[in-house]
């Protein structure tokens, strides 16, 4: 399983402190971090690892509802199943860059339906990586395959936005 794991383009983000203490405290309070990587476990929302150069540590798996672009609380401040629809589709992961969608207007329709316009970021796409193994995912199937495509919200949320077919 040691393609359950990718590289990220460095990213600035602020992580929200609820996520570093278990939900318990430090709601509305932020500390700097830098995305290293990517992890994909098949039926979960995608987990990033993270750098805090505060404590001088990589924190792993946090959700992408755990990152904002600035030190305060977005407006909407949309939940996970609105920033992450589909979960992760198997344990082989690669983050490319789409040059040709690089540059365009980008709007998210989300589950709550509002629509938020983003920037494109990177995209996430899933594979089946063992093939000694069962495939029982729907990643190489050709009508049920998705492209997670991380967006930069326009309310200072990422959000990981399928394009499928």
């Amino acid at each position: 399983m040691s393609e359950l794991i990718c590289n990220l383009p460095n990213a600035k983000v602020y992580v929200r402190k609820e996520y570093l203490h278990d939900g318990e405290e430090g709601h509305g309070e932020f500390v700097e971090g830098h995305w290293v990587s990517a992890k994909s476990l098949p039926g979960r929302a995608f987990y990033f690892e993270t750098y805090l150069p505060e404590y001088g540590a990589l924190f792993d798996k946090l959700p992408i509802s755990a990152f904002v672009s600035s030190p305060e609380t977005p407006e909407p401040d949309l939940p996970l199943q609105d920033l992450q629809f589909w979960n992760c589709m198997d344990y082989g992961v690669v983050a490319i860059y789409k040059q040709f969608i690089g540059s365009m207007d980008f709007e998210v329709f989300t589950r709550s339906h509002q629509v938020v316009k983003g920037t494109y970021m990177f995209t996430l796409d899933n594979y089946h990586p063992d093939p000694d193994r069962v495939d029982y995912s729907t990643a190489e199937v050709p009508d049920e395959h998705k492209s997670f495509n991380c967006l930069e919200l326009e309310n200072g949320q990422w959000s990981i936005c399928v394009i499928s077919k």
